[in-house]
C-alpha cells in the first residue's frame, strides 16, 4: 500500500492536521483554524458535473476510490469540482454510462448529487480537500467557444434568488465534513447582454458583483459559518483591482483568477519574425540617413518646390507612424475587451488613446507651420532626424522582443492580482502537454508559489455531445496513466519537502 499510494499517505499524515477542521484567511495567507500554521492550496480541476451528464468525468471507467487515489498521486492536496445551479436545485438522474464504474467504490448513487457526495467522501477520506465552485446555470460547456454565454450569476431560468439558494445548499450538505474547505461562487463573470458588471456603484444584485457577493456570502454564512467564500475577479476572473474595499471581517474571503496563456495576446506573435523585420527597419532607416548625409552634406536648405514635395510624403508619414499606432492598438484593444465583456480591462487603454490623438494633433500643426517655410527649412536634414527617430522606435521593438520572454512580462500581465487584505487562488490555468514556450515556464514559475488549482484532471471529455480529448488534461483517457510526469512534478512539488519549506518559514 505504501508503494502504491505514497502521495495520497504524506497527504493524510502531513497535511491533514494543517486543514483540520476548517480554514480562515489572515492577511494575503489561508490558515488552519487549529494551529494556524499556512496552508498552501495545491489543487486540480476534475470537472463534468457542470455538464449534461451532472456528474464528474471518469466515472464512466473508474469508481470515484480510484480516480481519488490517482488525484493523491499526482501530489494535489485539493480538488475543485465545478458544477451548475441546475444540478444542485434539481438533483437530476445522470445517464446511467456515465456511472457504469461508480459502484466499484460502494457508492450506491442514483441521483447527480448523490455521486456528489460519494465523490466528496472519497477524497476526504483520503486526506484531500474540497473546492465546491459554482460553474455555470445552466448544464453545459462555458468558456472558449462557448455556444450560450454565462457571463452573469444569474438567468432567465435560473434567477439570482436560485444562485444563492444554490450555494446555500452546497454549504449545509457538507457541513459536517471540514475537508469541504471553500465554495467558489461563481466563474469568470464578464459582461453580457448589456450588462455592464460594476463594483460597489450600486445595490443591484443583478449588476453590481459586490452587492451580488455580499448577498451570497450571508446565504453561505447562515448555512454553514466555517466554509471560505471564494470569490471571482471581473472580466472573466482576471481583474482584482476594483475589489480592494471588500471587507473581509469574518476572515472567509478568498480572491480567485484564472489565466490561461492564450488569453496574453503577445503568445500569439511570432517574435521572431518581428525582431528579423524590427532588424531591417533599423537597417533600412540607418541607410536612408547615410544616403541623406552623403547627399545633402553641405545642409543647405531646399530652394525648389520639386525637391520639397519628393520628400515631404516620407517624412510625414514617418512623423504620424507613433501616434497612428498607438491610436489603432488603443482601438483594437477597447474593442476586443468589450466583445469578451471585459470592461474594466477595456479602460485600461484609454490614456494610451488620448496620448495617441494629442500625438497626432501635434504632428497636424507642426506640419501646418513647417508648410509656410518650405523655402527655409533643411528637409534633408529633417529626414535625417526623423530616420534616426525611427531606428530608436526599432530598438525599442527590439527590445519588447527580449522582454516578452523574460519573467518581467508574466508579472506585467498578472499585474492585476494585486491584493492587500485577501488571499488569491488562482482557480484555473493550464497548457497542452509537451507545451516548452517560454511565457509557460515563467506563468508556472509565478504560480508555483500560489494557491492554485490546474486545470483540469481530464484527460477526456464529453464536449458538445461529442467525446474529445482534452489535450490540457493530467490523466489518460484511460483514467489511469499520467500523461507527463514531469510536468505534474513541475505543478505539484513533493508534499514532504512543501511542508518543510513551509513549516521553515
Amino acid at each position: 500500500m505504501l508503494r502504491r499510494l505514497p502521495c495520497t499517505i504524506v497527504i493524510q499524515l502531513v497535511l491533514l492536521p494543517l486543514v483540520h477542521p476548517w480554514l480562515y484567511s489572515c492577511g494575503t495567507e489561508i490558515r488552519s483554524e487549529t494551529t494556524h500554521l499556512p496552508v498552501r492550496l495545491r489543487c486540480v480541476n476534475w470537472y463534468g458535473a457542470h455538464m449534461k451528464t451532472f456528474v464528474a468525468g471518469g466515472l464512466d471507467k473508474r469508481s470515484c476510490g480510484a480516480i481519488a487515489d490517482s488525484i493523491g498521486e499526482i501530489g494535489a492536496n485539493c480538488v475543485r469540482i465545478p458544477l451548475s445551479v441546475q444540478v444542485v436545485l434539481q438533483d437530476p438522474v445522470p445517464p446511467p454510462t456515465a456511472i457504469a464504474g461508480l459502484n466499484a467504490s460502494g457508492c450506491n448513487a442514483s441521483t447527480a448529487l448523490e455521486v456528489l457526495d460519494c465523490q466528496v467522501r472519497e477524497l476526504t477520506r483520503r486526506g484531500i480537500m474540497v473546492i465546491l465552485n459554482n460553474h455555470n446555470s445552466f448544464a453545459g460547456w462555458v468558456g472558449s467557444y462557448e455556444r450560450v454565454p454565462q457571463g452573469l450569476w444569474h438567468t432567465a431560468d435560473f434567477p439570482t434568488k436560485d444562485w444563492v439558494a444554490s450555494l446555500a445548499l452546497l454549504a449545509a450538505r457538507y457541513r459536517s465534513d471540514p475537508l469541504v474547505v471553500g465554495i467558489d461562487i461563481r466563474n469568470e463573470i464578464h459582461d453580457q447582454n448589456g450588462t455592464v458588471i460594476t463594483w460597489g456603484k450600486t445595490d443591484d444584485v443583478d449588476s453590481d458583483w459586490k452587492a451580488a457577493t455580499i448577498l451570497a456570502e450571508s446565504a453561505i454564512r447562515e448555512a454553514n459559518p466555517e466554509v471560505l467564500v471564494i470569490v471571482s475577479g471581473l472580466s472573466l476572473s482576471s481583474d482584482l483591482r476594483a475589489m480592494q474595499d471588500l471587507d473581509n471581517y469574518r476572515s472567509k474571503y478568498v480572491f480567485t483568477t484564472h489565466v490561461y496563456q492564450s488569453s496574453w495576446w503577445f503568445t500569439s506573435i511570432n517574435w521572431r519574425l518581428v525582431l528579423l523585420f524590427s532588424l531591417f527597419f533599423i537597417g533600412g532607416n540607418l541607410g536612408v540617413v547615410c544616403y541623406v548625409h552623403k547627399r545633402y552634406k553641405a545642409w543647405r536648405p531646399y530652394t525648389t518646390v520639386r525637391t520639397y514635395r519628393r520628400d515631404l510624403p516620407y517624412v510625414i508619414s514617418g512623423a504620424v507612424l507613433l501616434p497612428m499606432y498607438a491610436v489603432v492598438v488603443s482601438l483594437v484593444w477597447i474593442e476586443q475587451a468589450n466583445q469578451a465583456g471585459c470592461s474594466s480591462i477595456a479602460e485600461d487603454s484609454t490614456p494610451t488613446l488620448y496620448l495617441g490623438m494629442f500625438g497626432l494633433f501635434v504632428v497636424k500643426l507642426a506640419w501646418i507651420v513647417l508648410a509656410t517655410h518650405e523655402n527655409v527649412l533643411c528637409w534633408g536634414r529633417l529626414l535625417m532626424y526623423l530616420c534616426l527617430w525611427n531606428v530608436c522606435l526599432g530598438a525599442v521593438q527590439v527590445a519588447l522582443c527580449v522582454f516578452y520572454q523574460t519573467y518581467g512580462a508574466v508579472l506585467w500581465e498578472l499585474r492585476r492580482w494585486d491584493s492587500k487584505h485577501i488571499p488569491v487562488m488562482v482557480g484555473e490555468f493550464g497548457t497542452y502537454l509537451g507545451d516548452t514556450r517560454v511565457a509557460w515556464g515563467w506563468l508556472l514559475h509565478y504560480i508555483r508559489d500560489m494557491h492554485f488549482a490546474y486545470w483540469p484532471l481530464n484527460g477526456c471529455a464529453q464536449r458538445f455531445e461529442t467525446l474529445r480529448n482534452d489535450t490540457f488534461g493530467l490523466l489518460d483517457c484511460d483514467w489511469v496513466t499520467i500523461r507527463d510526469v514531469n510536468l505534474t512534478k513541475r505543478i505539484f512539488p513533493d508534499p514532504i519537502e512543501h511542508y518543510k519549506s513551509r513549516s521553515s518559514n
